[in-house]
């Protein structure tokens, strides 16, 4: 568990590398406020008592993902590189690991380009404009928050949308329905359970993840009635609200664009293994 210390001298490094590169890191903070003392997955390090590099590893469930930064005024001394071959060490047993790095940042790309790793995929980070006008034409949706009894039917969505296998999206899921600043729903139309997204608050942010609904049951319109409801939710708290979404899927991207999401950032994905 990272102590209340080490998460301000992270939050201090991110705002001095963002603002430097004017970019924005994907840190995963809801993860790194709740993680878990069984293994090592933070890795810093310090000059003159202050922070200035940082690397942390992401586990969702069929893969790792690799996030880091150094201060601006320490580059180019090899930090990234110490900090990212120590957390190899503990990615022994993971078969899927990749790095993220934001794809306006020079810094970045310089580092991938000397390393060589090749493109795995691109994320579109993208948050509601307030000024959209949305409204629920459908009362047959309803979301209801996942429960253990529902673990079968996540992992089945998990396998179906995200081509995880049924091992890794039961343990997966396990772990979300644990952590507490995740709330699982399930999305249900008449009865019939079609759907699920994960929703994830942080501050003054509402971030929605896992978003999937059965292949047989999409294009229905089904989706935008349940994103809809979430986004209506957190308007109602006075919250920014923020989704990503992978970019190749069109169609997707085209759902979120038609409720109101606009992309802001691009996440850039390279594989190490």
């Amino acid at each position: 568990m990272l102590t209340r210390e080490q998460l301000q001298e992270i939050k201090k490094l991110q705002n001095r590398c963002e603002n430097y590169e004017n970019i924005r890191l994907k840190l995963n903070w809801e993860l790194l406020e709740s993680r878990a003392d069984s293994c090592k997955e933070d890795f810093f390090q310090y000059e003159d008592e202050q922070l200035v590099g940082y690397l942390a590893i992401y586990r969702f469930g069929n893969k790792a993902e690799i996030c880091g930064m150094v201060d601006p005024a320490y580059r180019a001394q090899g930090i990234f590189t110490r900090l990212l071959e120590e957390a190899k060490l503990e990615l022994k047993n993971d078969i899927k690991v990749f790095i993220n790095t934001p794809a306006l940042s020079d810094s970045a790309k310089a580092w991938i380009h000397s390393q060589q790793l090749p493109l795995a995929f691109s994320e579109r980070q993208m948050k509601f404009n307030t000024d959209t006008k949305l409204s629920i034409t459908s009362e047959s949706i309803t979301l209801v928050e996942a429960t253990e009894e529902d673990f079968d039917l996540l992992a089945s969505l998990d396998v179906s949308c995200f081509q995880f296998s049924k091992e890794e999206a039961l343990k997966y899921n396990e772990k979300l329905l644990t952590d507490k600043d995740n709330k699982l729903y399930l999305i249900e139309v008449e009865g019939r359970k079609i759907g699920k997204m994960r929703v994830s608050q942080h501050e003054k942010e509402r971030w929605i993840y896992g978003f999937a609904i059965f292949p047989e049951e999409q294009g229905k319109g089904y989706g935008k009635e349940a994103l809809i409801k979430v986004v209506q939710e957190g308007i109602q708290q006075n919250l920014d609200i923020f989704l990503e979404v992978d970019g190749l899927n069109v169609n997707a991207k085209k759902l979120y664009e038609q409720c109101g999401f606009e992309t802001y950032e691009v996440q850039d994905y390279f594989t190490i293994r």
